[in-house]
């Protein structure tokens, strides 16, 4: 049985994946030790490179620019790529620094995600919940082990994709583009049931808004200013939301 991580990796106008990618790596390497694969138009030295054209995108608001294209369409077919038994699906700035995402996988059966954040810079409004009628998850860190009903979770992943509007009247969501929390999370809601709670990965998962301003990155910590607060997240895995920070360090 084989275990390994896959990245998607796509740059757009605005950001340039380049060392996000290179330095989610390094640190999967480092603390996971497991073999990666990454999904995108370009090759990264250390990965598995699966070379893919992106079939399209989403134009969203992403920090003081409008419009920006997000080429986040082609994870749901991570079941379809993963060339491992269990796959441990991460978005690119997600950086591991403990090896506590290899520990869920072994216990895998189906499917985990994480349905909780903790905001370290207390902004709490990182995900706005209000009208919609389905408890939502993060698609960021995505868990899964290659059986028939996972594979069904992916397939109407699919589905929702191609029929986005429908299900987003359906559940009362505010946000219009689509999105791969919202698609898995309706996905896990009908193939589970709304009180089943088995996909859930048990603890939240550590999130840095785009509010706060990261002053020093190394492999073992991240050191961040939030207002006239500072800290500092030590062998900690967090998501970080400014993905240009990485560029300007």
């Amino acid at each position: 049985m084989t275990t390994g991580v896959m990245l998607f990796s796509f740059n757009n106008e605005h950001t340039s994946y380049d060392r996000l990618t290179r330095r989610c790596i390094k640190h999967i390497k480092k603390y996971l030790q497991l073999p990666v694969t990454v999904v995108g138009d370009r090759e990264f030295e250390g990965a598995n490179n699966i070379i893919v054209r992106p079939t399209g995108g989403n134009k969203r608001q992403y920090l003081d620019a409008k419009g920006v294209v997000w080429y986040n369409l082609e994870r749901s077919n991570a079941y379809d790529l993963s060339p491992y038994d269990t796959t441990i699906l991460l978005d690119c700035d997600y950086f591991v620094m403990t090896d506590k995402l290899k520990e869920l996988a072994k216990g895998c059966e189906n499917i985990l995600l994480h349905d909780k954040v903790f905001d370290i810079a207390e902004q709490n409004n990182l995900w706005d919940q209000r009208d919609a009628t389905l408890p939502l998850v993060w698609a960021t860190v995505v868990i899964f082990k290659k059986n028939p009903f996972v594979k069904s979770v992916f397939d109407l992943v699919k589905h929702i994709k191609k029929n986005y509007m429908h299900y987003k009247y359906l559940y009362r969501l505010k946000f219009a583009t689509f999105r791969n929390d919202y698609a898995f999370a309706i996905a896990l809601h009908q193939l589970y049931g709304p009180n089943n709670k088995a996909y859930r990965i048990p603890h939240p998962m550590m999130m840095m808004g785009y509010g706060a301003e990261v002053l020093n990155f190394d492999m073992n910590s991240l050191t961040y200013k939030w207002k006239n607060n500072y800290a500092t997240l030590h062998q900690q895995d967090v998501h970080v939301f400014n993905k240009e920070f990485i560029n300007e360090s």
